[in-house]
C-alpha cells in the first residue's frame, strides 16, 4: 500500500504514513466508494428525470401553443430554445456522470495496481541476494573536524612580558 499524499510504501495494517504522517484511507475509501455510487445513481435518476419530463413538457406546452392559434414562427423560436436548453442541461448531467464514473475507475485501477506492486515486492522478499565484493565501499579517510582545527589557535600563548 502507497501513502496518497506522499507515495511512500506503507504496511497494510497501518492507521498512518511513516514519513508524512498522513493518515491512511481504509474506511474512508470504503465510504467514498458508497457515496460516490449514490452519487451516481442520484445523477442518474435526475437525468432520466429531466430528459423525460422535459420532453413530456415541451410536447405538452407546443400541444397548448397550438390550440391558442400561436404564430409558428414564434412556436419555431421557443421550441429552438427551448430544446437548446433542454440539450445543454442533460449534456452538463451526463458530463456529471462521466466524471463520477472516471473517478470510479480510477481508483480500482489504482487498486490493482497497488496490490500487483505489493504482490511482486512480497516475492521478491522472499528471495535472498548472494552478497558480492561490488557492494563494499571504498575505504574513505575520516574528515578533518572543525574544532580540532579551531582549538588549535586557543592555545595558550607564552607571553613575553
Amino acid at each position: 500500500m502507497y501513502c496518497s499524499n506522499c507515495g511512500t510504501q506503507i504496511k497494510p495494517e497501518l492507521n498512518y504514513c511513516n514519513r508524512c504522517g498522513q493518515r491512511t484511507n481504509k474506511i474512508e475509501s470504503a465510504e467514498t466508494s458508497t457515496s460516490q455510487n449514490n452519487i451516481l445513481d442520484t445523477l442518474a435518476t435526475t437525468t432520466i428525470f429531466i430528459g423525460v419530463g422535459g420532453m413530456l413538457f415541451f410536447v405538452g406546452l407546443i400541444a397548448i401553443l397550438l390550440d391558442k392559434g400561436i404564430v409558428p414562427q414564434v412556436i419555431v423560436m421557443l421550441s429552438v430554445l427551448y430544446l437548446a436548453a433542454w440539450f445543454g442541461i442533460c449534456f452538463r448531467l451526463l458530463g456529471q456522470i462521466s466524471r463520477v464514473i472516471d473517478g470510479n475507475f480510477k481508483e480500482g485501477i489504482l487498486k490493482r495496481n497497488s496490490e500487483k506492486i505489493e504482490k511482486a515486492e512480497s516475492a521478491q522478499a522472499f528471495q535472498i541476494a548472494a552478497p558480492t565484493t561490488a557492494q563494499l565501499e571504498e575505504h574513505r579517510e575520516p574528515v578533518m573536524s572543525i574544532t580540532e582545527n579551531t582549538t588549535r589557535t586557543l592555545d595558550k600563548i607564552e607571553s613575553k612580558i
